[in-house]
């Protein structure tokens, strides 16, 4: 008998998911199960899709808080043959950081993600995730890029990860100065579309977080290319990639999803709306910010504006989330952080 619509949406109200509900994903996810960001690489099983996705949850040690709007979820397709539903899931979340990032940042971000649900028992097969590359940008090139940061990933390798200090003839009284100056000679991201695996500093963010809890991820701490217990080689050069396009997110699933930013108040083009970083000195901002000075009246007249706009635009949102749901009032701060254009 066909799967119908129905029966597709049945399922993923029985499945339970919920993101960030990690002490059920052995319920959510299936052992075979993956999850996969082109820009991260994926990650196979209810253990690894769970530390995967905490990274970006308050759950992290980079985030002091987190939380999400009402997802916008749609069937994509229903694929009779393997007896599965593919849903687009189109999120909108505020994440604040905490040190050892740039501290008491916030930011709104839209991102997406194609999910195949088996229709049967209500689990998942694999989670493809779309995050926009500005805010990948974001993220690594000015919320990660800090001090704070490099005495974080070095001092958990040679707090949590011995054997992988010593793979760099560093020992016991070794300085950490000596890793993050390794750590600084290595980009935080790659390419057009903001990498952040293979021999990165941003991948060893990543897996920094996990290594605190999972001594497993050590050996992608590593400088010198160190397998895993799964014989895989990670934040190393040999470390395969993929695309957005080849996880299916098309021109059709783009529009969507910019569709989706602007009825969240979320600007495609830079993929967040960010707080006001007040500021007296350059030091005071993020990497990649200028600190310069403010016009508090003008810019609140403008905040109005834009609240204005966006009830035009979208009034039943703006009923439903009492005006622009992902807009920051200005500071009055007589000067602020703002980012410099981003690069090409």
């Amino acid at each position: 008998m066909a799967i119908t619509e129905l029966q597709c949406f049945l399922s993923l109200a029985l499945s339970g998911l919920n993101f960030t509900d990690f002490a059920h994903y052995d319920t959510f996810f299936m052992n075979s199960s993956v999850i996969t960001l082109s820009q991260a690489g994926s990650f196979q099983g209810p253990i690894d899709i769970s530390e995967y996705v905490s990274f970006a949850s308050s759950a992290s040690a980079y985030f002091a808080d987190s939380s999400s709007l009402p997802d916008n979820v749609r069937l994509h397709t229903i694929d009779q043959k393997a007896g599965t539903c593919i849903f687009d899931i189109l999120r909108s979340s505020l994440y604040t950081f905490s040190k050892p990032a740039f501290a008491g940042a916030s930011a709104w971000v839209a991102y997406g993600l194609r999910m195949t649900l088996a229709q049967q028992s209500a689990a998942f097969r694999t989670a493809y995730v779309y995050y926009p590359v500005p805010t990948m940008r974001i993220f690594f090139e000015s919320f990660f890029m800090t001090s704070a940061m490099r005495t974080f990933v070095c001092s958990t390798m040679k707090d949590h990860c011995p054997v992988e200090w010593a793979a760099s003839h560093w020992h016991a009284s070794t300085p950490l100065d000596a890793c993050e100056a390794e750590l600084s000679k290595l980009p935080i991201v790659e390419g057009d579309l903001s990498y952040f695996n293979r021999n990165t500093s941003g991948c060893r963010i990543l897996h920094a977080e996990f290594a605190r809890k999972d001594i497993s991820h050590c050996p992608h701490l590593s400088f010198p290319p160190m397998r895993d217990a799964h014989g895989h080689l990670v934040c190393q050069p040999q470390q395969p990639r993929t695309t957005p396009q080849a996880l299916g997110f098309d021109a059709e699933f783009i529009e969507r999803f910019h569709a989706f930013a602007a009825s969240r108040g979320i600007d495609a083009a830079t993929g967040s709306n960010l707080a006001d970083i007040p500021c007296s000195t350059a030091q005071a901002c993020p990497s990649r910010f200028a600190c310069e000075p403010n016009a508090p009246r003008a810019r609140m007249l403008h905040y109005w504006v834009q609240q204005a706009t966006y009830a035009a635009r979208h009034p039943l949102n703006a009923l439903r989330f009492g005006g622009h749901p992902t807009l920051f009032r200005p500071s009055s701060s007589p000067s602020v952080c703002v980012a410099k254009p981003s690069r090409k």
